[in-house]
């Protein structure tokens, strides 16, 4: 049975995990917190963990995997740089990565996406932001091309019309980053 490691259970870890779940079977997909509350979205998960022939479980502390999702790290607060976000997020993310396995395949879905992905390059890691926004140009009907934070293309703009809509509704997002982090650790996993 082939191996998912999320750390961080929070809003797109246990999203993730779920989205894991329904795109496939067979797979072992823990969920790692320090905040023990967080077994709560595994006993969330479990009915459907088992009606897709799928294995959650839930840890204080990564064990072996086949693949890593980390999700972990603070959301930016009113007031915060993206630099200030950056440092906070590049300590947290250090301590985890450092008890990882070096020869694992890591994604990582922490902000802000493209400064962490060059904090962490020397690792087999990819950082996420842009497929969010692919994903959600794809809903648009619109192309986009670049990173993260300078998109391009015809369908720019009404991306990121929509991304800051959802932000001033909801005030995160999780399901569109979730479904696209499902969807590359399958790819990396099944091939």
């Amino acid at each position: 049975m082939k191996s998912i490691c999320i750390i961080g259970a929070g809003n797109l870890g246990s999203a993730t995990a779920f989205a894991l779940m329904l795109k496939s079977t067979g797979k072992r997909i823990e969920l790692v917190d320090i905040d023990a509350s967080k077994e709560g979205e595994v006993l969330d998960l479990a009915p459907v963990a088992k009606d897709t022939s799928n294995e959650v479980v839930f840890s204080a502390s990564p064990s072996n995997a086949d693949v890593y999702v980390i999700t972990a790290g603070k959301a930016r607060r009113r007031g915060e740089s993206k630099e200030e976000l950056f440092e906070t997020n590049k300590r947290i993310l250090s301590g985890i990565m450092e008890n990882l396995p070096k020869d694992r395949r890591v994604f990582i879905a922490t902000n802000p996406p493209t400064m962490i992905s060059k904090a962490f390059s020397a690792w087999n890691c990819t950082a996420f932001g842009i497929d969010t926004d692919r994903l959600r140009a794809n809903f648009l009907d619109t192309k986009v091309k670049g990173t993260h934070e300078s998109l391009e293309g015809e369908g720019a703009e009404k991306v990121r019309e929509l991304n800051s809509r959802v932000m001033s509704l909801k005030g995160f997002t999780q399901y569109t980053p979730a479904y696209a982090l499902a969807k590359r650790v399958l790819e990396e996993l099944d091939g």
